[in-house]
């Protein structure tokens, strides 16, 4: 695989993405290592998945049951920002890059911080809630 990458990069071809452009509503299967910088260390090893409806605007963490269903931050070029809060002693951010699936999520909660890398891999869509039609609907 890593031959096949470095042969279609040395010919200009290119690698396909990680998150596809058009791809809109999609759920991201995710998991990686994570650091503890302050505060009460968490386990080094995390997974997650997130549903992301980019047409809706609109992302839940389905590892909490989709309990609280968000706005996506924003998109800013090859990175989808799901969720970027800084306010008194709280800062979070959750991005994922397009081009490679890297996700980076950092919480900074006054007392504890944490960083946490990984890469994602597109999964089915799981309609946010029932109200969400279903791609190509």
């Amino acid at each position: 695989m890593i031959a096949a990458i470095l042969l279609s990069a040395a010919l200009g071809a290119t690698v396909p993405q990680a998150i596809p452009d058009n791809r809109a509503r999609f759920d991201l299967v995710c998991s990686g290592q994570a650091r503890t910088l302050a505060g009460p260390k968490i386990p080094d090893d995390w997974s997650r998945t997130f549903s992301v409806d980019l047409v809706a605007g609109r992302w839940c963490d389905r590892s909490e049951g989709c309990d609280h269903i968000r706005d996506v931050a924003g998109i800013q070029g090859d990175v989808i920002v799901l969720e970027r809060i800084s306010s008194n002693n709280r800062l979070t951010d959750l991005e994922v890059t397009r081009s490679t699936g890297a996700v980076v999520m950092a919480f900074d909660l006054g007392r504890a911080a944490y960083l946490m890398k990984g890469d994602c891999r597109t999964g089915p869509f799981e309609p946010i809630d029932p109200a969400t039609p279903e791609p190509g609907d």
